[in-house]
């Protein structure tokens, strides 16, 4: 498992052997149905973490919003169609994998699916994703690959639906 370092803990990497340096800025939904949250598991192929529990998780590309973003890959990797409700946390953090340290600018968004018609146990995954559950709050600690920051602003989100 990679190791995600919030911004806020360090002051400097001990490891100098890092050559390589990326930044990206990414989108995340939280969909909870029936109390429950929508988590992804990552697939075997899957760089960083293959076989990691993660929100519905992507890039913004350059000509959207976070927003869009979110809806745009809820529906990429799951086939669902939600709403963004309310942005719940913005997060900064870094990991390092193979000599290369990506930084992370993440949107976290509550969103909610548009129609009540949607078959929720008919998820279609993408290529990205080898399963899915709707886990209830409870469960979480269960899930150690899930990332703090992402169980702290599930978390939220449960106290504002």
């Amino acid at each position: 498992m990679t190791k995600v370092i919030s911004f806020s803990k360090i002051k400097r990497h001990p490891n100098n052997a890092l050559r390589q340096h990326s930044f990206a800025v990414v989108a995340s939904g939280v969909l909870f149905v029936g109390g429950r949250v929508l988590l992804l598991q990552r697939s075997k192929n899957s760089v960083p973490d293959p076989g990691a529990w993660t929100l519905p998780c992507g890039h913004i590309e350059a000509t959207e919003t976070p927003e869009q973003a979110v809806v745009r890959e809820l529906m990429e990797e799951t086939s669902l169609i939600v709403q963004c409700k309310q942005l719940i946390s913005i997060e900064h953090y870094f990991y390092d994998y193979h000599r290369t340290r990506t930084i992370i600018m993440e949107f976290i968004y509550l969103v909610e699916l548009t129609s009540e018609s949607v078959n929720i146990n008919n998820v279609k995954l993408d290529r990205e994703n080898q399963a899915y559950k709707f886990v209830p709050l409870r469960d979480l600690k269960k899930y150690q690959s899930l990332a703090t920051v992402r169980k702290v602003a599930i978390k939220k989100g449960a106290k504002i639906i």
